[in-house]
């Protein structure tokens, strides 16, 4: 009897250890704020967007010009989990004046695509991200871009539907209408 109490003791603080853990984990997600980096000196193309008659290119540091945020989220992958940094998706489109696009076509290195419509912009802070927890992600770590959701905002956001979404190895975004 005395071995049932100290195991269900033991199960109970080791639950309560995950639970504290769990609930620590989730605060710190739970922001996006402004952040800075030094400026990068790489000028190597990474990205291009393409709509009707508009081709630009940019290179990191361009898009890291653009006013970086920082995100803290839980992905759909736990290993990727942690604090991102990147430009808001609506900003790069301000950029190139497509922020009334109606939907945006993403491909990654692999021609893997995926569109976003404009609504996940106007409605969310899409952060379009080329840094995790500081450094410069490399193709490797889904770089050299990746788009990622505030899952933290609520249950709409952080439904397995959307990782459809979470591309990653981006290297062009293609600007769509209705036409």
């Amino acid at each position: 009897m005395k071995k049932i109490h100290i195991l269900l003791i033991g199960f109970f603080l080791v639950s309560i250890g995950f639970i504290t853990y769990g609930c620590q984990k989730s605060q710190s997600v739970l922001k996006l704020e402004n952040v800075s980096f030094p400026s990068s000196t790489d000028s190597t193309i990474i990205l291009t967007i393409e709509a009707d008659d508009l081709v630009k290119t940019y290179s990191l540091a361009q898009i890291e010009q653009l006013g970086m945020k920082k995100m803290g989220t839980n992905t759909y992958w736990p290993e990727d989990d942690g604090i991102y940094e990147g430009v808001l998706l609506s900003s790069l489109l301000k950029d190139v004046n497509l922020q009334e696009i109606d939907s945006l076509k993403i491909v990654a290195l692999d021609d893997y695509t995926c569109e976003i419509p404009r609504e996940h912009w106007k409605n969310w802070p899409v952060l379009v991200a080329t840094r995790r927890n500081g450094k410069v992600l490399t193709v490797k770590e889904k770089g050299p871009m990746r788009i990622i959701y505030p899952k933290f905002l609520g249950e709409e956001l952080d439904d397995e539907y959307r990782t459809i979404y979470w591309i990653w190895n981006i290297k062009a975004m293609k600007g769509k209408t209705g036409n």
